[in-house]
């Protein structure tokens, strides 16, 4: 393939990039590439980024061969060290497949995009600027001359960038998200959080306390004469705010309030009360702004 052809590149091929501390751009190139063979080049550093990157391309790159080559005594930051890298390891590994072999400069130390580019005739060199995010592809013979071919890139999800950076998993949502009061409610909150709201503030100790002692049951029971503030106006509109949202926990009769039910019913309602609401208000929120590919919700690290 001649240089000159750097407009008409095919998907497919050998992509060859190099792991860092963060590599969303990289993820980018790739699910753009669609490579047959996907070369991870990692120090020892970043060998635990390297395998978050192969797992997250595995799953959406399911037909790409992924490979990891590391060396275990270079550290990127000796031009010797990057020279014979290249010479005893990389080198008989990419000479070995078919082309298209595309080379990604984002990550890594000057020295190794330095050795890497000058070793080998690639059928392309991509970047993606920071400021800007698009992927530009430099002719490889680096003529400046030559204007750069600009490639759009696929969106990446929310839970794939976490994934480059963390182990994570999805817990199941809050089945009390779904009940028709549980948004409007949880503005209330936010908003009554805002003004610290005293009688607001007041039940949300109440509970803290109760849920502290009761460890596993979480259950609760207040009576008026014990603490009458917990029964006075602006409080118990807060509760049937929550009985409403809850029924089959929320129990109001004259002079006590009980939390009782099943545990699995009494776990959702904890749940939500101790922060649910606020993501389910968030993620309304971003809801409104951003595509649903760019937010994750119930991710748990």
């Amino acid at each position: 393939m001649s240089l000159h052809d750097i407009h008409h590149i095919p998907k497919g091929g050998l992509y060859t990039l190099i792991i860092s501390d963060h590599n969303l751009p990289e993820l980018r190139a790739c699910l753009h590439q669609k490579p047959d063979t996907l070369l991870l080049l990692t120090t020892p550093r970043f060998a635990p980024h390297a395998e978050r990157f192969k797992a997250v391309v595995e799953q959406a790159l399911p037909d790409s061969k992924l490979l990891i080559l590391s060396d275990g005594n270079y550290t990127g930051n000796q031009w010797h060290g990057a020279n014979q890298w290249q010479e005893d390891t990389i080198s008989p590994f990419v000479r070995h497949h078919r082309r298209p072999h595309i080379l990604n400069i984002n990550g890594g130390t000057k020295l190794m995009t330095l050795a890497l580019t000058r070793f080998h005739h690639w059928d392309g060199i991509d970047y993606i600027a920071l400021d800007t995010g698009n992927l530009e592809r430099i002719p490889a013979d680096l003529d400046w001359k030559r204007k750069p071919q600009n490639l759009v890139t696929p969106d990446v999800s929310a839970l794939q960038a976490a994934e480059l950076y963390s182990s994570v998993s999805l817990l199941p949502n809050n089945p009390l998200r779904t009940n028709p009061t549980s948004l409007a409610l949880a503005a209330r909150i936010w908003h009554a959080l805002e003004h610290s709201d005293p009688a607001l503030m007041n039940i949300f100790n109440q509970l803290a306390q109760s849920w502290y002692t009761a460890r596993q049951a979480m259950e609760a029971r207040y009576s008026k004469d014990q603490n009458p503030a917990l029964f006075e106006e602006a409080a118990m509109a807060w509760w049937q705010g929550f009985r409403s949202l809850s029924p089959e926990i929320v129990s109001i009769t004259e002079g006590n309030i009980s939390l009782t039910g099943s545990k699995r019913h009494l776990k959702h309602f904890q749940n939500w009360v101790g922060g649910d609401w606020l993501e389910q208000l968030v993620h309304t929120w971003l809801s409104e702004k951003l595509p649903p590919h760019a937010i994750a919700a119930n991710v748990q690290s």
